[in-house]
């Protein structure tokens, strides 16, 4: 019977050394968790914080963008005033047809004339077509007909008569080699 109770005691003891140490585990995780929940609170909190002080800063950029805006477009305004308003480029390509009458394709003055047009700052493209004693040439630039005829160098202008001229046209005729008289 001694045994018995002896059994009994050992169980009793075993079973209770397993109920205290299961509770002292739920307490230390208890414990662990509450410190775990606490430190969640305290990185929540900063991260709200934080992120209300982003929001502040991006508020003020955007307030100091716009006052660059209005400031810039008051510099504008003041610039036009004093300056007067903004001249605009001619940006688009025009098409200037030069006529040229009373002249033969391989004549040397054409052939200046075409070299130096081609190679003129401004110009994209130049075509030339042949007919009888009359050469049409075609130039896509952004400069209407009296600028590009101004841009030739005076020596070369000086071997063509005008014969008339449009913004997007003229018309010229090959003066005779002694340069004065111009050939019929």
């Amino acid at each position: 019977m001694k045994s018995k109770t002896h059994w009994m005691l050992f169980f009793a003891f075993l079973s209770t050394g397993a109920f205290y140490a299961q509770d002292n585990s739920n307490e230390t995780r208890r414990t662990r968790q509450g410190k775990i929940t606490k430190k969640v609170s305290v990185v929540d909190k900063k991260v709200n914080t934080t992120n209300t002080e982003i929001d502040s800063t991006i508020a003020s950029v955007d307030g100091t963008i716009n006052g660059a805006k209005n400031t810039v477009k008051k510099i504008g305004a003041l610039k036009e005033s004093i300056f007067g308003p903004k001249k605009e480029k001619g940006t688009s390509k025009t098409k200037v047809v030069i006529e040229i009458i009373a002249m033969d394709f391989d004549d040397q003055r054409l052939e200046e004339l075409l070299k130096y047009i081609s190679k003129a700052k401004g110009i994209k493209k130049v075509t030339k077509e042949f007919g009888a004693e009359q050469i049409k040439v075609t130039v896509t630039s952004k400069k209407v007909a009296s600028e590009l005829w101004d841009t030739l160098p005076k020596d070369l202008q000086n071997k063509f008569k005008m014969i008339s001229m449009k913004s997007d046209s003229m018309m010229i005729k090959a003066k005779t080699n002694s340069g004065t008289k111009v050939t019929e």
